[in-house]
């Protein structure tokens, strides 16, 4: 009996994404790309377009990789010089010392320079804990939206019954909600950006006192790819972004929040 466990342990899993491609922050010409994955040893990200070269090399920054936890890493892929000809040209390879997983890229939505009309989506308030899959299914019906990006208003995950006390239970929302299928192939469909409110922050109505706030903030930063997560002389996850001639203007009503102030 103890040769048959050992046996069952030492067959090695296959590499896996988990969560994603999701698209984050991008311009007319680049974009960040997130993903979860498992089993992995090594991701590397191909530009296949060698193949022809008159559509230009997409340039892929270093990859940012973090573990977090014995199987699951979280990776982050800057792409620049991307454009409608040579978007289609980059695929994802994981591997381990027994396996690889080739992945190419879903359609990599850019944001146009010239002013035209676009839409978004908006939302908030992701609360899966009543009727269960019902509820999950309003993102399939937003998935058959046609839209430019979506922003995630705040409350994007719930983290209820003490889960904001610890590290491990903040990172298995998280992990929760992003492996769901729903919400998962909705992610993969556009752009995202994203700010929190107190549930995806801390506990109900949480302020700056919130304790664990540190810990929620790096959680934030893992699981979406915004433009910028604060400043280094304020910290939160409050940014802007353009599109055409529009700038967002994305605020952090938590973070620095007192009976006196919300901002900061």
């Amino acid at each position: 009996m103890f040769s048959v466990s050992f046996f069952l342990q030492g067959i090695a899993q296959k590499p896996q994404i988990l969560s994603g491609p999701i698209q984050g922050t991008t311009t007319s010409n680049s974009t960040i790309i997130w993903l979860m994955i498992s089993h992995t040893n090594e991701l590397y990200v191909e530009n296949l377009s060698f193949r022809s070269l008159e559509n230009g090399r997409v340039e892929i920054l270093p990859i940012r990789m973090k573990r977090i936890n014995d199987t699951l890493k979280i990776a982050k892929v800057i792409l620049e010089n991307i454009n409608e000809k040579n978007k289609e040209d980059i695929k994802i390879e994981l591997r381990n010392k027994d396996y690889s997983l080739v992945y190419k890229l879903p359609e990599i939505k850019l944001f146009k320079d010239s002013i035209s009309d676009f839409s978004f989506l908006l939302g908030s308030c992701v609360f899966p804990y009543k009727a269960k899959n019902r509820r999950w299914k309003i993102f399939e019906t937003m998935f058959e939206i046609e839209n430019d990006f979506m922003l995630w208003m705040g409350d994007n995950i719930y983290l209820l019954f003490g889960a904001w006390k610890t590290k491990e239970k903040i990172y298995e929302k998280y992990i929760t909600y992003r492996k769901n299928p729903y919400l998962n192939q909705f992610l993969k469909n556009q752009p995202n950006y994203a700010i929190w409110d107190d549930h995806d922050y801390g506990p109900n109505n949480s302020n700056s006192n919130f304790e664990n706030k540190e810990i929620s903030l790096e959680a934030f930063r893992d699981f979406w790819a915004n433009p910028a997560f604060g400043t280094k002389e304020s910290k939160g996850v409050f940014y802007s972004f353009k599109k055409q001639d529009v700038e967002f203007f994305m605020l952090d009503g938590r973070y620095h929040s007192s009976d006196s102030v919300l901002f900061g």
